[in-house]
């Protein structure tokens, strides 16, 4: 995945996976013995680094599963909130997702001025699991909120959609 990610990069300037999926999971996966070392590992031992990959499994696929489904839609764009742990890492995914140029000041002021004139935003953005987010970052989140129903208002092509939770 992160040969993926790079190659892109190089290529046509813009990956089209997640930093998250490139290279997110990288040090989980490196360690694991491929099929045909099995034979070499003790089978507790084995078992113990196959159950740590099982663990990631459902994130991986949900974010692989996201991303597929908004590769033909340039203009549709999705950010995951569920696994935000920081107010920083939300700013980078934004940054990431949306292109943001890289003076851009991370704060919610620098947000709304960045979305209203400094990018061209998607047609459709929707950022789901909101609700986790809300739950542990309460503060942002409702500035979040705001910002996105000031956004929606003043643009007629292009809008900010919020879920709770992700669904197709």
């Amino acid at each position: 995945m992160r040969s993926l990610y790079l190659e892109q990069q190089n290529s046509i300037g813009k990956s089209l996976i997640s930093t998250t999926l490139a290279i997110g999971y990288e040090s989980v996966l490196d360690h694991l013995p491929t099929e045909s070392e099995y034979h070499l590992w003790n089978t507790n031992s084995l078992n113990d680094q196959l159950r740590q990959v099982a663990d990631y499994k459902v994130f991986v696929l949900e974010l692989v599963e996201t991303e597929i489904i908004l590769i033909p839609d340039l203009n549709h764009k999705m950010i995951n909130l569920e696994h935000i742990t920081s107010i920083k890492q939300l700013h980078n995914l934004f940054t990431e997702i949306l292109n943001f140029p890289k003076f851009y000041g991370e704060n919610w002021d620098a947000f709304w001025d960045t979305i209203t004139g400094l990018v061209e935003m998607p047609n459709h953005l929707t950022i789901t699991h909101f609700d986790k987010f809300h739950t542990i970052f309460t503060k942002d989140a409702i500035l979040l909120k705001e910002i996105i129903n000031e956004f929606n208002k003043i643009s007629s092509d292009r809008q900010i959609e919020i879920r709770n939770y992700l669904h197709y």
